[in-house]
């Protein structure tokens, strides 16, 4: 993970200082997520001598038939956004994954709501990236 951080800081750094903002911000939050989570390992291993592997603990529910839809619902929001724009696109992708996924309606509408707000306020006002526009719209 230090690797991916170093080489997409050294590709940041190339950008304009205005630009960067986000990218070394979710840099920053991976770098000291990174260290907290090799601390801890750090920690298990001086305490018990040995290397946790929780390989096998992760990946003990993996249903790949909800994995197959959620990868091609992903990439039916890749080209909804090309059609009918950013907001548009991530509304539709959120309700039909999350309903997919069964989560209760109001958990959906305050995820959509919640999501939308911090989107508009990141992005288009704090950072002023411009998100796509579509095709139709």
């Amino acid at each position: 993970m230090y690797g991916i951080v170093i080489f997409f800081f050294i590709i940041v750094m190339q950008y304009k200082p205005e630009v960067r903002i986000y990218p070394l911000f979710v840099m920053a939050v991976l770098f000291i997520l990174n260290t907290f989570y090799l601390i801890k390992c750090i920690a298990v291993y001086a305490k018990e001598r040995k290397v946790e592997n929780d390989f096998s603990g992760i990946f003990k529910d993996f249903l790949p038939k909800q994995y197959s839809a959620i990868f091609f619902l992903s990439l039916a929001y890749i080209i909804l956004i090309s059609l009918v724009g950013f907001y548009p696109a991530t509304l539709l992708y959120l309700v039909g994954t999350l309903a997919f996924l069964k989560v209760p309606v109001l958990h959906i509408v305050m995820t959509v709501v919640i999501f939308a707000c911090l989107i508009y306020g990141a992005f288009s006002k704090f950072l002023h990236v411009p998100l796509p526009g579509g095709l139709l719209f």
